[in-house]
């Protein structure tokens, strides 16, 4: 385990991939056991899918159930798929379940009670995977 790592991070990377599958493993092949992978997208989900993210180099935004099902084609196990949220009107973040379909969910601040719609909140995709 020389030359494995206890965790990579992927940031703002793998909209970008054309092969996301083949990269999540090849990660997954630098981590020791029980080491960590975790991957930050602003935000990730189809529903929100512009021509901006073409001009800017996006392949895809995922899904919750897409990215569960590459990471685990990747070889991941023990998936944990959470969201740090960001209320616009207070900057209070807080970790959430990731929602199946955040472009229909909405989030109540536990900061300021605003009600944070989809188009409003700033969410921040956090992925949390174990190798093993």
């Amino acid at each position: 385990t020389k030359d494995k790592f206890d965790g990579i991070l992927f940031a703002g990377v793998l909209e970008h991939i054309e092969d996301d599958v083949a990269m999540m493993a090849a990660a997954r092949r630098l981590l020791k056991h029980n080491g960590k992978i975790m991957i930050t997208d602003k935000p990730t989900f189809n529903c929100l899918f512009t021509e901006r993210d073409r001009r800017i180099g996006h392949v895809r935004r995922y899904t919750k159930k897409m990215l569960y099902l590459k990471l685990k084609s990747a070889g991941y196990k023990d998936i944990k798929l959470k969201a740090v949220i960001k209320c616009p009107e207070c900057d209070t973040k807080y970790l959430e379940e990731m929602p199946t379909n955040a472009c229909q969910h909405f989030y109540k601040c536990n900061n300021c009670n605003e009600i944070v719609t989809p188009k409003k909140r700033r969410l921040l995709c956090f992925l949390l995977i174990r190798r093993y």
